[in-house]
């Protein structure tokens, strides 16, 4: 049984789907074996699109924050990476990450959101801050709820890591500093989409920075 699963979301519009063959690939590619889960968020993917992927068909229009939140909740594996639709990953990307993780205490790996160093595909420069390209276990976002629900208007991971970034039970890290991931800036992102909601998403964000417990009880 593989360790890890690769989640990827794909939204109903074309622009979502237009480099998820290359996604895929880069998946595909990597040095270690590792299920690959799409989240079908109502884009009707054809089989033959989407060939030795296992594919989740939303009922309903999810969201990107919402979709990666399925996607760890139904991927087989106690390890999940997120990937943008958009994105692709380096072949011993996987491999690294779990080099990585099984350096930490079981303790530690469970509470820790990894975050992969980025390379912008249209500058090659590079980012070392965590964003939403990471490897997250199930048991963390048990813990935590996930991104949360408030940052359906964007910029969920900021938002997640705001929540948790000064809590002695959770930890972020990134894994090593080389770039694992490539970021495609295009002005379809979901990110360029929602410039007009800025004001939103950061006042969002501002108030979700205190820790966000769940409210449905104590911590296993």
């Amino acid at each position: 049984m593989n360790e890890l699963t690769v989640v990827i979301p794909v939204g109903p519009n074309p622009k979502h789907q237009r480099w998820l063959q290359e996604a895929i690939a880069s998946v595909r590619a990597q040095t270690v074996n590792c299920d690959v889960l799409l989240i079908d968020d109502m884009a009707n993917l054809d089989s033959w699109m989407v060939p030795s992927c296992n594919v989740w068909r939303s009922p309903w229009r999810l969201g990107i924050p919402h979709a990666f939140n399925f996607g760890v909740a139904l991927a087989p594996t106690e390890w999940v990476a997120m990937l943008g639709a958009d994105d692709t990953m380096e072949p011993d990307a996987i491999e690294r990450a779990l080099h990585y993780i099984r350096q930490d205490d079981p303790h530690v790996q469970a509470n820790t959101y990894y975050g992969f160093p980025v390379r912008y595909m249209d500058t090659g420069e590079e980012q070392s801050v965590p964003c939403g390209e990471a490897v997250v276990s199930k048991t963390l976002w048990k813990r935590t709820g996930g991104f949360p629900v408030e940052s359906a208007s964007g910029a969920c991971d900021a938002a997640f890591l705001s929540s948790i970034w000064n809590s002695d039970e959770f930890k972020i890290t990134m894994l090593g500093a080389r770039p694992l991931v490539n970021y495609r800036r295009h002005a379809d992102t979901d990110t360029a989409s929602r410039g007009n909601w800025q004001g939103v998403i950061l006042e969002t964000r501002n108030l979700l920075t205190p820790l966000r417990k769940p409210e449905w009880g104590r911590y296993e």
